[in-house]
């Protein structure tokens, strides 16, 4: 019974993360992709202008930075980072741009007796999106 929770958590995860990241074909037979918000494709590039990011490492908050992102890696951050032609600009100058949280401690269910396996999936998609609307990256649920 412990592994099926596991089970849903994985699957309502991997819904919120990958809504709308099917791949409808194979890669390179030429045809089209529907691709997510939150995962990048290979060679793509984005250039994120934050106003405000905060260094986690050194806890300091820095000012108009630029954050090149390629694929789905962070390549380069500062100030004065060039952004290559046709890359994607997402400007957040009047945003604070900070990397993604980790709550390790939630419970993504109701545990309610006699719920339905579909309702229960339904209520961790809901809390998985909530989440990472939030900013949370990275949940461990603690049911």
């Amino acid at each position: 019974m412990r592994w099926q929770r596991g089970w849903f958590v994985g699957v309502a995860l991997g819904v919120v993360g990958l809504s709308g990241a099917v791949v409808w074909s194979q890669e390179g037979s030429g045809q089209p992709r529907e691709t997510s918000p939150y995962l990048a494709a290979p060679a793509q590039v984005v250039a994120v202008r934050a106003g405000r990011l905060f260094d986690a490492k050194t806890g300091r908050m820095l000012s108009n930075q630029v954050v090149l992102i390629k694929g789905d890696r962070v390549a380069e951050i500062g100030p004065s980072v060039p952004i290559p032609p046709g890359a994607r600009v997402i400007d957040l100058g009047g945003a604070t741009v900070l990397p993604g949280m980790i709550d390790a401690h939630v419970h993504v269910g109701q545990n309610l007796p006699n719920e339905s396996v579909e309702h229960r999936t339904m209520i961790m998609v809901q809390s998985a999106q909530r989440d990472l609307d939030a900013g949370f990256t990275t949940v461990v649920d603690m049911d």
